[in-house]
């Protein structure tokens, strides 16, 4: 059985008040010795809507400065720029006294979500698929504990699969806890799988460079939010590749609720690991 999880938003939860706060990186999103970024971004954004006094999280950036270690993380907020409908928050986080990373996020005081110009491809609907834990057993799946996923093509012989066009498809969701979704909370949804599938695609599509995208560090995540009027905890995703080089991979995800709302788009840029040699 795959662990019992909490709700993303204690995930991302931080502690304190006055622009200085804390937050804890856990091991549940532990990749390779390494955690996902875009949980650490998650609790940023949090701090910053706190600082802000504002709940909705119209764009975010975060950059990462050094490679994030799983464990404890500080986190100081500056307001850059704030109107009564708008606030700029930008965030630096510290690990043992270094700046691992840091970002600028734009909230709102308002709960409206923006209209964007984007359409959801045509998918079968969530519950025409099988997860990848009823295909292939609890926890074999990457993040099966956190981040259920319905792959929209799968490979039957993935040892030998053939080189694809990396783009993917496939509807996720977050298995629920105690916590509410709050809009913060829905927003680090975004971050997440934004973060998690241009790595998780290149795996699936290119043999080759498949367990060096598994091993990519975060470099930057920039998001654009949608709308969150709709609560429903389906997410379509839909990944694309726009980039790849020995060094670096850059991905954009696009993401729509289970009702075709569309949630975001998130830009991601990797570093890859050196290619050994031999």
């Amino acid at each position: 059985m795959a662990q019992a999880v909490e709700a993303l938003s204690g995930d991302t939860a931080v502690k304190g008040e006055d622009g200085r706060y804390s937050a804890e990186v856990g091991l549940r999103w532990d990749n390779r010795g390494r955690p996902v970024g875009a949980i650490l971004s998650g609790s940023m954004v949090r701090a910053a809507s706190l600082t802000a006094g504002m709940p909705t999280v119209v764009s975010t950036t975060t950059e990462f400065l050094y490679p994030v270690e799983v464990g404890g993380v500080e986190i100081s907020c500056d307001i850059a720029r704030r109107s009564s409908a708008l606030c700029c928050v930008n965030t630096v986080a510290a690990q043992g006294g270094r700046t691992v990373c840091q970002g600028t996020t734009w909230l709102s005081s308002a709960s409206g979500h923006q209209s964007f110009a984007t359409a959801s491809p045509e998918v079968p609907n969530w519950t025409e698929l099988l997860t990848g834990d009823e295909r292939l057993g609890p926890g074999v799946m990457t993040f099966s504990g956190v981040l259920e996923q319905r792959p929209l093509v799968w490979d039957d012989d993935f040892a030998n699969r053939p080189e694809t066009v990396p783009r993917r498809l496939a509807w996720v969701r977050f298995p629920p806890g105690s916590a509410a979704r709050d809009l913060v909370t829905m927003a680090c949804e975004v971050l997440v799988v934004g973060d998690l599938y241009p790595p998780l695609t290149m795996m699936s599509a290119s043999p080759q460079r498949g367990l060096r995208a598994l091993s990519a560090q975060t470099l930057e995540l920039s998001a654009h939010m949608g709308s969150f009027d709709d609560r429903s905890e389906h997410l379509l995703v839909e990944t694309s590749c726009e980039a790849m080089s020995d060094l670096m991979l850059t991905g954009v995800v696009r993401v729509w609720s289970e009702n075709r709302a569309f949630r975001g788009q998130v830009s991601a840029t990797y570093r890859l690991p050196r290619q050994r040699s031999g």
